[in-house]
């Protein structure tokens, strides 16, 4: 009886390790994932604000060049109109390129917050799976250990009442010789 729940018990305990191991397995690689996917993330928000700064530098560059291209221009001309067309040029090129590389920016963030909420929304659900299956488990067990506690006290009650028939008999036996 005891070396069956010995068995019972340890039968439980490998499924119980088997549960755990599969669980931290998916655990970390749900976090390998996550790290990767975040890494990624921060890596196209790192390389996009370098375009941003190097297209801002390459219209700075571009803006300069014409300047002085403007300046030479401007002792044969009026060069007050010419200086004030440019710079406007420069502000709306430079609005541009920000609302580009910003709008780029926000789908990179939203990708990323989408795939934050579902792996946490993974990881519960995972969570909630292997609880279940604990939960299952126990009351599988407590199930079997009920049963056989049921099983042992039948099994008693039988042994006392044969052992009280066969006492009776003994008794009956010795009071009817002399």
């Amino acid at each position: 009886m005891l070396d069956r729940e010995r068995e019972e018990r340890n039968y439980f305990q490998l499924e119980r390790d088997k549960i755990q191991s599969f669980r931290e397995q998916k655990m970390k690689h749900l976090l390998c994932e996550h790290h990767n996917t975040v890494t990624e993330l921060e890596a196209d928000i790192a390389t996009s604000t370098d375009l941003l700064e190097d297209e801002q530098s390459q219209l700075e560059a571009d803006l300069y060049k014409e300047m002085m291209g403007i300046l030479v221009e401007m002792q044969e001309s009026s060069c007050e109109d010419v200086f004030k067309e440019l710079l406007l040029k420069h502000e709306e090129e430079m609005t541009a390129a920000k609302e580009k590389w910003e709008t780029r920016l926000r789908g990179e963030q939203l990708i990323y917050h989408t795939v934050l909420h579902f792996m946490v929304s993974e990881h519960d659900n995972i969570m909630k799976s292997v609880t279940c299956e604990r939960e299952l488990l126990w009351k599988s067990h407590f199930g079997n250990l009920n049963e056989d506690i049921d099983r042992c006290l039948n099994d008693a009650k039988d042994l006392i009442s044969m052992l009280s028939k066969e006492t009776g008999k003994e008794i009956a036996a010795l009071k009817v010789s002399p």
